[in-house]
């Protein structure tokens, strides 16, 4: 690291669930458009991809943080278009843990962990401690460099077609390099079209030239869906640069190849196809290659590029009552941001998944600010813990209040919001909280309870009797070990900050 730098170290929360229940084709492509973004933010500057959903970037001046800051809540806003409508609705999926247990996690979003120039020597530890993750993410499977002679072998053919693909998504996440002429080979071969179209996802996953040059002629496959999936294999393998390779295939007689390449300009965050992807969103009925299914992709494709030029385009479908997807562009004006999508916001009442605030004037950030907090959503939260600038105390006040009834989830996540924001808690905070406990709210679980004591033991100003009553004495084990450790937190600060 260069003398006075900064280093940031990111990782996606929520990564693992996403790409285990969406697949790694979805969860690549999620890891692209990070790369991108934070290549574009952070400037000048420089980022790197140490593996996984782990990326580094390192800065010298002033508005390094800021710059990595802005980077964040703009993948925050972008993440939910990853999602189907089902969970972009519930907010999230339903998934197993690492742990093994089946829990609720919301939607995608960084992490970011700052070293300071003091603490260069923790730096290259780090970076090796979070590479070793995706090691870990493939743990059992096979070992890179066994599957090029497999494909190749002359058992190959004899294989199911299940078998067969079962070995190209294996090729393909381990990024097999060696196995580019033997996928290829498929991809352009006499296989039948549900294995050639794997052979595509496989190649633009593993990318570099070879596969990009073979997925180019896969484009016009007599297989609308090898054709489909050789886009998506275009996008994940080239990222912005499968943007002028794919556009041509937006006059694809097939509506599946034309709705892949209208997302996949939004999804490979190509901007100069902007243009196109406001072409197929307008509602033209005369026009047989214009569905509502294709409108709806591209608005897709403009909610993923989450530019902020289109918001008065989108703005203008949204005020039109007839038109059709409503919900999808209403989706994509909000990802845009700016003031036409908080003016949309705020006449509708409610905090959407994925306002983006950049280019929003100051009175319009304090009225969604006081809409956020007014309701308990998930969405809500979600917004305030990334909200620009410092909260009012108006709404600290009320996120305070919020812990006397916030259910399940959303307690943890106020809490989380609460830390994240720097809010500091009160004497009435373990009041609501301890008052929950004694009546036996079954909404409030031993994890977040203890959150939520540590929170509050390190708030200026709550001296240590408020956890010996009557935290230290509530039925539940875990409660009382998280009321012991934060009491022995906040005697041991008394001195620093007035605990």
């Amino acid at each position: 690291m260069r003398r006075g730098g900064t280093a940031a170290f990111l990782d996606i929360t929520g990564f693992k669930a996403f790409n285990d229940h969406y697949g790694v084709s979805l969860g690549d492509l999620v890891i692209r458009r990070l790369g991108e973004i934070l290549s574009e933010e952070v400037r000048p500057g420089f980022t790197g991809h140490v593996g996984g959903d782990d990326f580094v970037c390192i800065g010298d001046d002033d508005g390094f943080r800021p710059r990595v800051e802005a980077a964040r809540l703009r993948f925050r806003a972008l993440a939910p278009g990853f999602y189907q409508d089902r969970d972009r609705e519930a907010g999230g999926i339903e998934a197993f843990d690492r742990y093994g247990g089946y829990r609720f996690f919301p939607f995608m979003d960084l992490t970011v962990v700052f070293i300071k120039p003091a603490d260069r020597g923790e730096a290259v530890e780090a970076l090796s401690l979070r590479a070793g993750r995706e090691k870990s993410r493939l743990r059992g499977a096979p070992v890179a460099g066994e599957l090029a002679p497999l494909l190749a072998a002359p058992g190959f053919a004899e294989m199911s077609d299940r078998d067969r693909k079962a070995l190209l998504e294996a090729a393909g996440i381990l990024r097999e390099k060696g196995a580019v002429k033997g996928i290829t080979d498929l991809l352009l071969g006499r296989c039948g079209w549900n294995v050639r179209k794997s052979a595509a996802l496989a190649l633009g996953r593993i990318g570099g030239k070879e596969a990009v040059s073979a997925l180019l002629l896969a484009v016009r496959d007599g297989s609308p869906h090898v054709r489909t999936r050789a886009v998506e294999g275009l996008v994940l393998a080239s990222g912005r640069d499968a943007g002028p390779l794919i556009a041509p295939l937006a006059n694809d007689p097939n509506t599946w190849v034309r709705r892949a390449v209208l997302r996949g300009i939004g999804g490979a965050g190509w901007s100069p196809g902007l243009p196109l992807l406001k072409k197929a969103a307008l509602a033209t009925r005369a026009d047989p290659m214009n569905t509502r299914a294709e409108r709806a992709a591209a608005l897709e494709g403009m909610a993923l590029l989450g530019d902020p030029s289109s918001s008065s385009f989108l703005a203008g479908l949204c005020s039109d009552p007839g038109y059709e997807p409503s919900r999808e562009a209403y989706r994509a004006l909000c990802a845009g941001g700016g003031d036409p999508a908080a003016a949309r916001v705020l006449e509708r009442g409610v905090i959407p998944e994925n306002l983006r605030l950049d280019g929003v004037s100051p009175g319009n950030l304090k009225a969604i600010e006081a809409l956020a907090a007014s309701k308990l959503t998930r969405n809500g939260l979600r917004l305030l813990e990334a909200f620009p600038g410092r909260l009012s105390p108006e709404t600290a006040s009320i996120l305070r209040r919020w812990l006397g009834e916030a259910p399940g989830e959303l307690f943890h996540q106020l809490v989380q919001v609460l830390e994240a924001r720097g809010v500091p808690g009160n004497p009435s905070c373990a009041v609501r909280v301890a008052a929950r406990l004694e009546r036996g709210d079954p909404a409030l679980d031993p994890r977040s309870v203890g959150r939520f004591l540590i929170w509050l033991s390190r708030s200026p100003g709550v001296r240590p009797g408020v956890f010996l009553r009557p935290f230290l004495r509530m039925p539940s084990g875990q409660v009382r070990l998280a009321a012991a450790t934060a009491l022995s937190m906040c005697r041991a600060s008394l001195d620093g900050a007035g605990c």
